[in-house]
Formats: structure tokens, C-alpha cells, sequence
């Protein structure tokens, strides 16, 4: 998922939007007909987990210096 860029003076080279990426091995359940929200196509995908290698990699990039 990616956002805004970002603004804040001495931000990261590697990442230049506010970003979520989520690494993990998954396996999708089924394919469903595609559906209709506000006059626009849309398909959900249901999935498993099947692999986490390293415990799965969640990155959060954004303009905080630091997190609680």
C-alpha cells in the first residue's frame, strides 16, 4: 500500500512514499465471481497462510522517527 510522499527533510533514499509492505506466503482458498462497489469491479480473494519465512516481514515507512 502505498501513499503520500514523503516530506520530511533526510527521509529514507530506499522509500519515497508512505509505504505498508506485508511479505508472506499465502495460498488462495478460492476465486470468487467478481462483484460490483460504487459502479466499480471488485474481487475478493481469500487466502491461507501457508509460509512464513523469518516470522513474515511487515515494513511501515512513514515520517515518525521513532514508534513507541
Amino acid at each position: 500500500f502505498e501513499g503520500s510522499a514523503e516530506t520530511t527533510s533526510g527521509s529514507s533514499d530506499a522509500w519515497h512514499y508512505k509505504t505498508l509492505q506485508i511479505d508472506l506466503g499465502i495460498r488462495y482458498t478460492s476465486v470468487p465471481d467478481v462483484g460490483e462497489q460504487n459502479e466499480d469491479d471488485v474481487v475478493t480473494l481469500p487466502f491461507e497462510l501457508v509460509s512464513v519465512t523469518n516470522g513474515g516481514v511487515f515494513t511501515v515507512v512513514n515520517e515518525v522517527a521513532a514508534l513507541p
